[in-house]
């Protein structure tokens, strides 16, 4: 699909002359980046100034233009970070008897955490004891 062409206004009269090729060509991006320099940082903006202009242009042109100016000032969205799995203690777990270990009730203070406090970690190991 191609771009869409913008056309003149009004088209030449008989006293005027026709574009040439030596007529400049409109840079959009440079207009976008003139603005954004100018403080004009609402895309909202940017399109009514460009459509005022005779620029029959839509918002996603204007971000994707801001984006790039964003991108070449060194801004923008931060790259995002990567996670990184949790590391495993190298010693055995301590066991405090009956098969638990201090790593079992870490893992079990999470889930009562999690669940609401202790009353309701009790309500959901009854749930749990009734479906079994």
């Amino acid at each position: 699909m191609g771009r869409k062409r913008m056309t003149p206004a009004e088209p030449p009269t008989e006293g005027t002359a026709a574009p040439t090729a030596e007529t400049p060509k409109y840079n959009r991006s440079a207009r976008i980046r003139e603005l954004w320099n100018n403080g004009v940082k609402d895309a909202k903006q940017i399109l009514a100034s460009l459509k005022a202009d005779g620029d029959e242009t839509n918002i996603g042109i204007i971000y994707t233009s801001i984006s790039k100016i964003k991108k070449d000032e060194g801004g923008g969205a931060p790259a995002p970070k990567k996670r990184t799995a949790p590391v495993a203690p190298a010693q055995s777990p301590v066991h405090i008897g009956n098969g638990i270990s201090l790593l079992d009730l870490e893992a079990l203070g999470v889930i009562v955490k999690n669940v609401g406090g202790f009353d309701n970690a009790i309500r959901v190991l009854q749930a749990l004891k009734e479906l079994r």
